[in-house]
């Protein structure tokens, strides 16, 4: 059976072929070079299947390409995924779940994780605030103080309603 080929592939070996740097053009530029180079009378069922191919590959890069900028702007992911790729051309005799395992530390290692705040959803700063108040309010409340003078109290010191200050003390 003949080994089939990539369309990229295909592209490297008509430059190799031609004689011309692959980098120095597009994969759709090598192929059209490639038509050229091959067509006669008798091949317009290749000339067709090509361009079809061309087709292809130029809708393809159009899609791929807002993928490709996500992709190279996650350097340490892309890494990853180029190592995962070179292995489709090692011959190896290790498991896939020891290859999933191996890589598996990588991507996690490459993952950097953002801090987040508290469960509650607030800043270090308010929640030591209401910490202080609710403190404070208890305090005040112990040495016999009612619970309007306290929050009359902590309004006026914290400049914050009754009403929000009752919320923050979780008193109903």
């Amino acid at each position: 059976m003949a080994k089939r080929y990539s369309i990229k592939e295909m592209a490297e070996l008509f430059a190799e072929e031609m004689g011309i740097d692959f980098n120095s053009y597009t994969v759709a530029e090598i192929l059209d070079m490639g038509i050229e180079k091959i067509k006669s009378p008798k091949n317009h069922e290749i000339e067709e299947w090509i361009d079809n191919i061309k087709d292809d590959y130029k809708k393809l890069q159009v899609e791929m390409e807002p993928h490709i900028e996500t992709t190279l702007k996650d350097k340490p992911v892309f890494d990853v995924l180029k190592k995962i790729w070179a292995l489709q051309t090692v011959v190896t005799d290790e498991d896939v779940q020891e290859i999933a395992l191996r890589f598996e530390g990588e991507f996690k290692d490459s993952r950097i994780k953002k801090k987040t705040n508290r469960k509650t959803g607030m800043k270090k700063e308010t929640a030591q605030l209401y910490s202080k108040i609710q403190k404070q309010y208890y305090q005040l409340r112990e040495q016999g103080k009612t619970q309007k003078e306290t929050l009359n109290i902590l309004s006026d010191k914290f400049n914050r309603t009754p009403q929000t200050l009752l919320k923050i003390t979780k008193i109903k």
